[in-house]
């Protein structure tokens, strides 16, 4: 992904610098393991494919990151103070549940719920 595909997926952040919003990309690539975590994530899509799994992961991880982040101020946007992730964290988290945990199978856990 880059900051022009960044934008269309997020266009809230259409005011933030590209060089900002790459930076970010990088980061959050960074975090995933990536590149080196394709057996995971699979791979990002190529120019005129549609986002794929790693695409998505990194565009929310990039997300939370710029609005967390010292410079992200710069997107005019603030963090929730309460504690709870962000949106995009949380979109984030979600995708790792499935990428890295799998699918919980009913019956599959002794003593009840695991959130």
């Amino acid at each position: 992904m880059n900051a022009a595909t960044f934008v269309q997926h997020f266009p809230e952040f259409r005011d933030v610098d590209a060089t900002l919003i790459e930076a970010k990309l990088a980061e959050a690539s960074s975090r995933m393991g990536l590149p080196g975590n394709e057996a995971t994530w699979g791979c990002f899509a190529t120019q005129g494919q549609p986002a794929k799994i790693a695409d998505t992961a990194q565009g929310n991880l990039a997300a939370d990151i710029l609005i967390t982040s010292p410079t992200g101020g710069a997107t005019l946007m603030v963090a929730d103070k309460s504690g709870k992730p962000s949106v995009y964290r949380q979109a984030y988290d979600d995708i790792v549940t499935g990428v890295c945990v799998g699918p919980f199978v009913t019956g599959g856990v002794r003593w009840g719920f695991i959130p």
